[in-house]
């Protein structure tokens, strides 16, 4: 067993409030992990949005750092119960139960988990909070970034297994998630997801595919949907732009080659919205290799993001609203010049000077529907611009295995932001221990 297949088995366990007896549990293990990391964006001036990697002009020493503790309680009769605390800089180090789930082991090969735990998304999944793990700062963004997902609350079966020399393992699982994020709430419903990965000495072969009823619940979005029925949006149109119960799925593979002087890993993955904000798939990947020398490793990453604008949807939203706009200002301009002339004693087809009252209530209802069309617009479009990405990302970087629980890694990084014209840079270090 390779150094990362013996940290993934020791950190795979992880999260569940241990309520545990002592005549129930014949051993508890407790594990650690924590990173400490420091950054800094290296030109201000080529940011768009408050940072780039969490980093921003400023060195920062909070943002990507964390604390953990792990637990795992062997309860006997092959049941045992797996928790996880952990504490993030970015979240102001307020800990937290992460994960927390019981295992029951079938048979040799095969066991059934129950509770909260990482989904199983892509290669470093299981182990994607400890930096040590890894050769990287932490794992490209590019792929691994899809906030919310990053636990889920179901139920999971593996099956393990040698085929000869190949290890097989695949998983089936259920789930529903909800993170609360800035925006509002993410709601992941009847989901489920499946993986299969084949392990021979130094090869790894990974497949993935997970989908499921996604929703984000936010008051913007809801004052967002009222807004443009005012205007005579149509509901399917405003369906379209918003993710409401869409089915989303996710596919992805995975390859890794580790002969212990050498290493080479890759993942790919297709993320869909249902009908709800891009046309096609958001596609991701990144390839990643090195060399290590004695405790020294050196490292280089590609990475890449492309995501498209759903121009239909955008202008079926649109079409509909300028539309609306046109007619209301024009019924307000024709409301403003029949009081008008009422007001001044022209005779005006069919109204009286007694109209005017109720004239002037519609105009200024009117005009108070067309202060708020510049923002509505603009919400529209930033929700499909926001979606739109064509990013790549370059990173090169090094660790020196200082301890035999500590390692020290520093890398340089820089993105190629197409969509907005930009090139930011940055700079991080970072201390990983496990304990």
């Amino acid at each position: 067993m390779n150094r990362i297949a013996k940290i993934k088995a020791g950190f795979a366990v992880s999260a569940l409030a241990l309520a545990v007896s002592p005549a129930m549990a014949t051993d508890i293990r407790f594990d650690g992990f924590a990173s400490f990391v420091a950054g800094q964006v290296l030109d201000k001036d080529e940011l768009v949005g408050d940072s780039f990697r969490g980093y921003d002009e400023r060195i920062d020493f909070q943002q990507n750092s964390l604390f953990a503790l792990q637990a795992r309680a062997d309860l006997q009769e092959k049941l045992s119960a797996t928790a996880q605390i952990i504490a993030k800089g970015s979240e102001g180090y307020d800990a937290k139960f992460n994960w927390a789930y019981l295992t029951y082991e079938l048979t040799d090969e095969v066991s059934l988990k129950a509770g909260r735990f990482r989904s199983p998304l892509f290669m470093y999944s299981d182990f994607l909070d400890v930096g040590y793990a890894y050769h990287w700062i932490s794992p490209p963004d590019s792929v691994y970034d899809l906030s919310g997902f990053d636990s889920s609350d179901g139920v999971m079966a593996e099956y393990q297994t040698d085929i000869g020399p190949i290890t097989s393992l695949a998983t089936f699982g259920v789930y529903r998630t909800r993170t609360d994020l800035e925006l509002g709430t993410l709601e992941s419903e009847n989901s489920w997801t499946a993986t299969w990965s084949l392990n021979f000495d130094w090869l790894t072969f990974r497949l993935v595919h997970s989908e499921g009823e996604t929703s984000i619940r936010a008051d913007a979005f809801d004052s967002l949907e009222e807004g443009l029925l005012a205007f005579n949006v149509s509901q399917s149109a405003i369906d379209d732009m918003l993710l409401e119960s869409d089915l989303g799925t996710f596919n992805g593979v995975g390859i890794s080659i580790d002969t212990g002087a050498y290493f080479a890993v890759a993942e790919y993955t297709e993320v869909a919205a249902g009908e709800a904000f891009s046309g096609d798939p958001s596609t991701s990947w990144y390839i990643s290799g090195g060399a290590r020398f004695g405790k020294w490793t050196v490292y280089a990453t590609a990475e890449t993001t492309e995501a498209g604008l759903k121009e239909d949807a955008l202008n079926a939203v649109l079409t509909d609203f300028d539309q609306d706009v046109a007619s209301k200002t024009t019924q307000q301009a024709q409301l403003g010049g029949a009081i008008a002339g009422l007001l001044a004693g022209a005779p005006v087809p069919g109204l009286t000077i007694a109209d005017v009252p109720e004239l002037q209530a519609n105009y200024n209802l009117l005009g108070l529907a067309l202060r708020s069309a510049p923002d509505l617009r603009n919400g529209v479009l930033a929700i499909f611009s926001q979606t739109r990405t064509d990013q790549d990302i370059y990173s090169v970087g090094f660790r020196y295995n200082f301890h035999p629980s500590a390692a020290f890694k520093m890398e340089y990084m820089e993105m190629d932001d197409k969509v907005n014209d930009v090139k930011p840079a940055a700079i991080a270090i970072a201390i990983d221990l496990v304990y």
